[in-house]
């Protein structure tokens, strides 16, 4: 997921069912705070991965701060924009200046554990459980396009939904009706979903993941075929490549010789097929820089 923005689709459709009882201040709160994460790992590491933050656990942490934080800090912010606003602004964009205990915590933990499942779906290294167990259920539960598709509908359609709350009645007509429409569009589109990841689900049969053993890991021949052991254990042998960032000698040392030529900038280990119907093979791939250092690693689809 980029740095933030989609995250806010889903934020405004909570915000328009929720009313005063969801903070959208302590929700955007929550989000950016949680991104703090890959950018600093990235501008130490060079690679914006996810390691502590963005598990159920950091969310109930990172929640409570947003919430803490977020309600005094937000409640300046909300007077300062209604300042900034004409009389015939603050008809449509005028906001109350309070924040709700109930509204705070309720809008930082939407944010903080709706940003991790997000995130989740998109990002092979993070395992939301940990530090209790490896793995993780929701990657790759739809494909990143529908994701970002999904955020962008959402916020449509809470935007739709707040802005027919506050238009004027000889303006509002219009904007409630499409309103109206989205709401039947987007619950039967969730309805047919909801059948279609029933389907799926019975298709990919996606194996638990499972911690790295390396000797394990070796002993595989390879393989592209469905039930390779080695996609059970990928999301963590990338987790763990990410983190320690090994040289190609540790590398091979940790995961054996790569499947085929390879070369000495890369280092690719099959993993087969996750599902019973998927037609193209994934690889765990290693780059390394001219003198054998680390760059990055990625479970890449072919």
């Amino acid at each position: 997921m980029p740095i933030t923005p989609f995250h806010f689709g889903p934020g405004l459709l909570l915000k328009s069912f929720g009313g005063r009882h969801v903070s959208w201040v302590t929700f955007a709160l929550a989000n950016l705070l949680i991104d703090v994460e890959p950018v600093a790992c990235y501008l130490v590491t060079g690679q914006p991965i996810h390691p502590y933050v963005h598990t159920w656990l950091g969310a109930l942490l990172v929640g409570v701060l947003a919430a803490v934080a977020g309600r005094p800090l937000g409640e300046v912010w909300l007077r300062l924009w209604n300042r900034q606003l004409s009389p015939a602004q603050r008809r449509w964009l005028g906001v109350g200046e309070t924040i709700a205990a109930s509204g705070a915590w309720s809008g930082a933990l939407l944010g903080s554990f709706s940003h991790v499942a997000l995130d989740s779906i998109m990002h092979a290294d993070i395992a939301p459980w940990r530090p209790f167990a490896p793995g993780n259920g929701l990657w790759q539960l739809i494909s990143v396009d529908a994701l970002h598709w999904l955020c962008v509908a959402l916020g449509v359609w809470g935007a739709l939904r707040l802005a027919a709350q506050r238009a004027p009645a000889h303006a509002g007509a219009v904007i409630r009706r499409a309103a109206a429409f989205f709401d039947l569009l987007l619950v039967t589109t969730a309805l047919a979903a909801a059948c279609g990841a029933g389907v799926a689900a019975w298709v990919q049969q996606p194996a638990a993941a499972e911690p790295l053993d390396a000797a394990a890991w070796r002993a595989v021949a390879p393989a592209t075929h469905y039930g390779n052991p080695r996609w059970r254990m990928a999301q963590d042998a990338l987790a763990r490549l990410q983190l320690e960032r090994p040289g190609r000698s540790a590398t091979l040392q940790l995961l054996g010789a790569a499947d085929g030529a390879g070369s000495p900038s890369r280092l690719s280990y099959q993993l087969g097929f996750p599902g019973r119907l998927s037609m193209d093979p994934y690889t765990l791939d290693v780059e390394f820089a001219a003198d054998n250092r680390f760059l990055r690693a990625a479970i890449v689809q072919h």
